[in-house]
């Protein structure tokens, strides 16, 4: 099992290096031959609110990206180090079906807001040298935990209407939520020296689904879709699981609820050599056990590839975003 510790991707890294808000740098004279502290011991030109890194390359605006990129690595490689995260809470949900992509979505969504508190890195003095240029990037570790105090704030507000939903899908976005804040909060912890009490235990929303779970509710999928492929089809069966359904297949079981699906596509005109255009719609309903429509969900998207197979790869992406979103309105709670 993966740990929820989040790593920073290279990619991200370089992200978060050319985002960065507008620099009050400055460029201090030195005597031949002299280097300034900082340049060895950036730790030493910090103030004990703030966090530094040094970056080193050709030009002066390679240097402010380098150290940008250095700083973000110092960031997280502190929270990780002194606050000794544990794996405990991340094995834990991992028990209670949270699969391999909602972890890829909770670390994508973390990434994206741990960006928004790095953009506050400053680039605060320069330093040209004979074959390089330096520079000292500088965080301030107040400013930055209130960025996240504001993230948390956001998330809790979303985490509490989830739980007080109190359906399935709704459960589980609470517990991506927590999973969420729970990183966001080890962040604050070390930029601040406190954390922020959840308004929502973990062990609530885990009791809350696991009293969903233990219902047996059954559901029957009957799904039509291009080619014969059938991702999108073992897609909602996964769903389901995720939200502690029980998933029964053959015509001759029955079930509380079905539902019936499918995917087509329709080719449209694009005068673009060695490219094809399609039109892909989804269209869902579900039914009770007595054959009743109880719910529909209709989506259509169009995507471009260099054939049916390509372009319908392009166009899952926005499928799966769909059906983790709207999956829960068909009523089958």
């Amino acid at each position: 099992m993966r740990s929820m510790v989040f790593v920073f991707s290279l990619a991200f890294l370089f992200s978060v290096s050319s985002c960065g808000t507008q620099s009050k740098k400055k460029k201090t004279s030195y005597k031949p031959g002299e280097r300034p502290t900082w340049l060895f011991e950036p730790g030493k030109a910090c103030k004990s609110y703030e966090l530094c890194a040094v970056g080193e390359a050709p030009g002066s605006l390679g240097a402010d990206v380098a150290a940008r990129k250095n700083l973000a690595k110092v960031f997280e490689t502190k929270v990780t180090s002194e606050l000794n995260v544990k794996t405990t809470s991340s094995s834990t949900i991992k028990e209670e079906v949270v699969t391999g992509r909602v972890d890829e979505d909770v670390q994508e969504k973390i990434r994206e807001q741990t960006e928004q508190v790095l953009r506050g890195v400053q680039i605060n003095e320069v330093f040209e040298g004979k074959e390089s240029y330096f520079a000292l990037a500088v965080l301030d570790k107040r400013q930055a935990s209130k960025r996240i105090a504001s993230e948390i704030e956001a998330v809790d507000t979303e985490m509490r209407a989830y739980v007080n939903d109190g359906r399935r899908s709704s459960l589980n976005k609470a517990l991506k939520k927590y999973y969420i804040r729970n990183n966001l909060n080890e962040r604050h912890q070390f930029l601040s020296g406190r954390r922020i009490a959840s308004p929502v235990s973990l062990t609530s929303i885990l009791n809350k689904k696991r009293k969903k779970r233990e219902l047996g509710t059954t559901v029957k999928v009957k799904f039509d879709e291009v080619g014969g492929i059938s991702e999108v089809n073992h897609l909602i069966i996964s769903h389901l699981l995720e939200n502690d359904f029980k998933v029964v297949t053959g015509d001759d079981r029955r079930s509380k609820f079905t539902i019936l699906g499918s995917l087509k596509k329709e080719e449209q005109h694009m005068n673009v050599k060695g490219f094809k255009r399609y039109k892909f719609f989804l269209q869902l309903k579900s039914q009770n056990n007595d054959g009743e429509k109880i719910g529909a969900l209709d989506f259509d998207t169009v995507q471009t590839g260099r054939s049916l197979q390509h372009a319908y790869e392009n166009a899952m992406p926005e499928i799966r975003s769909f059906l983790d979103d709207k999956l829960g309105e068909l009523n089958i709670d």
